[in-house]
């Protein structure tokens, strides 16, 4: 455990890491080992996921604070909660379950704490205002804001092309028990995964992703 300066970790198999404070400069994971962390991990210089897992005990979450750069991929990522405090600018939440890298990114972001969760997207919401069809995709993103007067631009959803793939997928938001449609402004199949923008702004709510214009 500790509480400063920089982390490291090359483990092959397995290990467990508990953070000792707040003032985490730099953190970087290497190697295929997965990583359990006990207790929310703030990072405040740079955060580097090359390899392996990290898994969050329940509970928990990651706290990347104010500009901290930010780097992740489909072989490294984070299981479980992630936030950026005190924010501005493009922001990057490396985050996946079940082996699958789900990443959320938000753009032209001003707010004092954003926090993202992926969730199972609930089966019994319907298509809505702009929305041709729900596509059974299983994963939701829920991004919450600490005030009101955080804002943001476009949300980005990143997902493998082992999930429902459609020609002209977009960007939706539940309201209620109906997903409607932020569209689509950016769309990219690349390395067998979809890369979806979104055309209208928004920042805190339920996303996940359907087929429409």
């Amino acid at each position: 455990s500790g509480n400063s300066g920089s982390f490291q970790f090359e483990n092959a198999t397995a290990a467990t890491f508990k953070p000792g404070g707040k003032n985490i400069g730099q953190f970087l994971k290497k190697r295929e080992g997965s990583l359990a962390v006990t207790g929310t991990l703030y990072i405040r210089d740079s955060l580097r996921l090359d390899e392996g897992v990290v898994t969050l005990s329940e509970g928990d979450s990651v706290v990347i604070v104010g500009g901290t750069l930010v780097d992740a991929n489909p072989s490294s990522y984070f299981v479980g909660p992630v936030a950026h405090e005190n924010a501005s600018g493009q922001l990057l939440f490396p985050m996946g379950t079940q082996g699958l890298y789900l990443p959320i990114r938000i753009f032209k972001t001003k707010g004092a704490k954003v926090r993202a969760t992926i969730k199972s997207a609930r089966e019994e919401v319907s298509a809505g205002p702009g929305v041709d069809a729900v596509i059974d995709f299983p994963y939701a993103w829920q991004v919450e804001e600490k005030l009101q007067s955080d804002t943001a631009a476009y949300v980005e959803l990143s997902y493998p092309a082992s999930l429902p793939v459609v020609s002209n997928p977009i960007v939706v938001r539940q309201t209620g028990n109906t997903w409607s449609s932020m569209g689509a402004r950016f769309i990219e199949n690349t390395d067998n995964r979809m890369t979806v923008r979104s055309y209208s702004r928004g920042l805190h709510g339920i996303f996940t992703v359907a087929q429409g214009f």
